[in-house]
């Protein structure tokens, strides 16, 4: 039996080794041909490939949702927390932004002086038109007792009239049951404001001649006589009107308070214990 014939097949192996190098050697240095070649392989072959990808896709989805359903919900619960995060930052960012002007409102009021106060802030509003009372997060821990004023950097505010460890209750000057001593600055007329209720300005009784007069616009402060309730010059509000009282022997003023009732945010109470 004849032996195989061997030696074709070596030369065939060795012109396909030689030809490889050959394409590689040029394909390295960048010849023209063999790029176009490549190219034109690639407009053939890619949409094949593309159409390939596309069909399995799918499946691979599939795959990985099977076998790595835990890994991937953990990390959607991590990527929600994260999200959660951020979104609540923002709130907090926004909300310290928009406190910020009234905090910063209350750091150097000229007219307290050498009063100490507490800063504290309001946690509750006025339940319904007929109450005149808001909540604050400070209390007797702060220094806080009944009587004390209460004010924004626009004026007065109210007095406090409930007091525990860590809570005060503030009792507002447009509640019917509130009588503040005042002074028209202008004049230095003297008079006692008492609240009508929200949204309604100020009643003031004075002892002023309707003669005299006094125009709107004119500025009232606490009056600060003897045995006040309240300390001298705090703003408490401006005068929007007057009408005859007493049968037209005395002029009585309708004011409106200085400072924003409906949107109070912060206040300071005046650590300042007076008399009625």
């Amino acid at each position: 039996m004849a032996a195989p014939r061997r030696g074709p097949r070596k030369l065939t192996l060795l012109v396909l080794v030689l030809l490889s190098i050959t394409v590689i050697t040029l394909d390295f240095r960048g010849v023209g041909v063999i790029d176009t070649t490549r190219g034109a392989a690639s407009t053939v072959f890619g949409p094949l490939r593309s159409g390939a990808d596309w069909i399995a896709t799918p499946f691979r989805n599939t795959w990985n949702g099977v076998f790595n359903y835990d890994d991937v919900r953990k990390e959607n619960e991590e990527l929600r927390a994260r999200v959660a995060d951020l979104e609540g930052q923002q709130v907090i960012d926004a909300d310290a932004a928009a406190q910020f002007p009234d905090l910063l409102e209350l750091l150097d009021i000229p007219w307290v002086g050498s009063i100490n106060t507490a800063t504290a802030r309001v946690v509750s509003r006025p339940a319904s038109n007929f109450s005149y009372v808001v909540d604050l997060d400070k209390g007797s821990e702060a220094g806080i007792k009944v009587g004390m004023p209460v004010v924004t950097g626009s004026g007065l505010v109210g007095r406090i009239t409930l007091v525990t460890a860590g809570r005060s209750q503030v009792q507002l000057i447009t509640d019917p049951d509130f009588k503040v001593g005042v002074r028209v600055v202008t004049t230095q007329d003297l008079g006692t404001a008492r609240g009508r209720g929200n949204g309604r300005s100020l009643r003031v009784d004075t002892a002023i001649d309707p003669e005299l007069g006094i125009e709107d616009g004119a500025r009232l402060t606490t009056s600060g006589t003897d045995r006040s309730a309240f300390p001298p010059s705090i703003p408490v509000a401006e005068v929007i009107g007057t009408t005859d009282a007493s049968g037209g022997l005395v002029l009585d003023l309708f004011a409106e308070p200085y400072a924003e009732l409906d949107s109070l945010t912060f206040v300071n109470v005046l650590l300042w214990e007076g008399l009625e």
